[in-house]
C-alpha cells in the first residue's frame, strides 16, 4: 500500500498554529468545530481510561488526549505519520501507545476494548471505497467497548467549496514549533 503522506508528513503540523499542535495544544485540532461533540465524550470517561485516536496523523488530537490523563494508542495507516506522531509524543514528553495499522486490522494490532474511538479529520476518504469504509468502521467497532463512544467526521467538501470558494494566505506568520515561519491558508468566501 502506497504511503501518501511521505513527502507530507514532515511538515504537516506548518498547516496549524502552535496553539494547536504544539506542547499544549488541545483536542479537536484536526477537527474543527467538533471539539465540543469531543470535549462531551472526554467528560464523560474517568482518567486513565483507553481512548483510540486511529486517524492519528502527527498525534495533535492523541496527545491532547493523554495530557488530560487519559491511556492514549494512536494509530494511523501511514508509516510517515505515525513516524511524527512518535517524534512529537517524544519531543513534549507525552507517553503514549503509537502503532502503524489500517482501520481494518485494529482487532489484531490493538484489540481494546476502547471506551472511545476517535477518526477525525476528515480521514475515512482515505478507505476510498464503499467496501474499504465499511471494513474500516467494523475494524473499529470490534475494538469498541461495548458502551464506549465512536466519533467519525466527515466533510462535505461540496458544501465547502460552494461557501467558500478560494484560499488566501493569513495576514501573519506563524511560528511553528522548531523555530520554523509559516503563512497558513484560510478558506474565505469570496462574494
Amino acid at each position: 500500500m502506497e504511503d501518501s503522506y511521505v513527502d507530507l508528513a514532515h511538515d504537516y503540523e506548518w498547516l496549524f498554529g502552535d496553539e494547536i499542535v504544539g506542547r499544549q495544544g488541545g483536542f479537536g485540532a484536526t477537527s474543527p468545530g467538533n471539539q465540543a461533540l469531543i470535549g462531551a465524550a472526554v467528560e464523560n470517561l474517568s482518567p486513565g481510561s483507553p481512548v483510540l485516536d486511529c486517524a492519528c496523523g502527527i498525534g495533535a488530537d492523541a496527545m491532547a488526549l493523554a495530557r488530560r490523563g487519559l491511556a492514549v494508542t494512536a494509530t494511523d495507516g501511514s508509516h510517515a505519520m505515525v513516524a511524527q506522531t512518535r517524534r512529537r509524543s517524544e519531543q513534549y514528553g507525552v507517553a503514549m501507545a503509537v502503532f502503524q495499522s489500517r482501520w481494518q486490522d485494529l482487532p489484531d494490532r490493538v484489540p481494546g476494548p476502547y471506551a472511545l474511538v476517535l477518526c477525525l479529520g476528515n480521514s475515512l476518504v482515505h478507505a476510498e471505497t464503499r467496501t474499504n469504509r465499511i471494513a474500516a468502521l467494523e475494524g473499529m467497532k470490534k475494538v469498541l467497548s461495548p458502551n464506549g463512544t465512536l466519533i467519525v467526521d466527515a466533510r462535505n467538501w461540496e458544501l465547502m467549496y460552494k461557501s467558500r470558494p478560494r484560499i488566501i494566505p493569513a495576514r501573519k506568520v506563524i511560528k511553528a514549533s522548531g523555530g520554523a515561519l509559516h503563512l497558513p491558508l484560510h478558506l474565505v468566501d469570496s462574494r
